[in-house]
């Protein structure tokens, strides 16, 4: 009997000692596994803070590169030391197409300008405190400065070139490509070329200015008409024309030039080649009939024709070409065999004479 007691305490005992490690073990292994869980928590936060994210690289030169962090920040790394140039940037632009110069903003929104070639901050964004940069080029980068609304030119020390040349117009990439800049200004509209040094090569005042065509030239226009530029933003002609437009398809090239609604064609000196051009005809014709049931019907005059010049209209002879009236009319409309009715203008309203049809006008006693 005793051995049986003494049997049964061995075996209580010897199960109260092992389900005593399993426990322990078991608290030790959900403690383990809570901490490996902790750590990684902490190691994805550090990561996701901290962390690397080259597909945000930027390869400045062979040498340096802007590397981006998960956390939005970027670094300037030099590849060939392994080192890091700068502390954390808010971001770095890309290389610039026609300088090595590019612009950086630091971590309170100033931007400044870093050497592609080689990492180092040439003009500190912190003391600069640009609210805007763009590319140099040319050697020389528009900017906005502190508290200005306004775009001015730096050069590579940043002393200002020319300060507050035109207002910001948000979306336009500010850059100098051959030595001048296209700025605009809202009220009024214009549009003007900005020279490196700051001064204008095309003066502000224009509603619009076309791209070069093969030769150079461009046509501005303004409220005064058209004007014409050579390839080195030298005026042309000293008066404006009506309108200016370039001939296409002509082996002789040069312009077209419109003023009191007769159009020439000219060399770009100015020289005439043809004295006389128009853009086109169309034939009057008038009622010979009335029908109340079918379309009436008309005739078309055999001796008069209307020509066209850049939206103005004249009357000209069928038979000997000669100009009747000067294009100084709009829709033409015979209300008679004998009487022709022209409007004043190109506007919508209804004001008009009454003309012959060799383009006297029927002036009433």
């Amino acid at each position: 009997m005793f051995k049986r007691k003494m049997e049964n305490l061995l075996m209580k005992t010897t199960f109260k000692s092992i389900l005593n490690v399993t426990w322990k073990v078991a608290l030790a292994i959900i403690g383990l596994v809570i901490l490996i869980n902790l750590i990684g928590r902490v190691a994805n936060g550090i990561d996701r803070r901290y962390g690397r994210a080259p597909w945000g690289d930027k390869e400045l030169s062979e040498t340096v590169s802007a590397r981006y962090f998960k956390n939005g920040s970027s670094k300037v790394y030099d590849k060939a030391s392994g080192k890091y140039l700068t502390g954390k940037l808010s971001w770095v632009s890309q290389r610039p197409q026609r300088d090595s110069l590019t612009v950086y903003c630091d971590r309170e929104g100033h931007r400044g300008y870093i050497n592609c070639n080689t990492g180092k901050i040439t003009i500190p964004a912190d003391k600069a405190q640009y609210k805007r940069a763009w590319h140099f080029s040319d050697g020389y980068a528009f900017v906005v400065l502190k508290d200005k609304d306004s775009l001015s030119v730096i050069d590579y020390s940043g002393t200002v070139i020319a300060r507050n040349v035109a207002p910001h117009r948000s979306g336009y990439d500010y850059v100098f490509e051959d030595g001048v800049c296209q700025l605009y200004e809202d009220y009024p509209y214009r549009t003007g070329f900005l020279k490196t040094d700051g001064t204008w090569a095309i003066e502000m005042k224009y509603f619009n200015i076309d791209y070069p065509n093969t030769e150079g030239y461009r046509i501005a226009r303004n409220e005064e008409g058209y004007w014409l530029f050579d390839k080195d933003y030298n005026l042309v002609f000293p008066e404006p024309y009506e309108m200016i437009d370039f001939t296409i398809g002509r082996e002789d090239t040069g312009l077209y030039l419109t003023k009191n609604h007769v159009k020439v064609m000219t060399t770009y000196e100015g020289k005439i080649v043809e004295p006389f051009v128009i853009d086109g005809t169309y034939d009057l014709k008038y009622k010979t009939k009335y029908n109340d049931d079918e379309a009436d019907e008309y005739a078309l005059d055999p001796d008069v024709v209307v020509y066209r010049v850049n939206g103005w209209e004249g009357l000209m002879d069928k038979h000997s070409g000669k100009v009747l009236t000067p294009a100084n009319y709009t829709n033409f409309t015979m209300i008679s065999k004998d009487l022709i009715m022209a409007k004043l203008d190109k506007g919508c309203d209804d004001n008009a004479v009454v003309m012959d049809r060799r383009g006297n006008i029927i002036r009433q006693k």
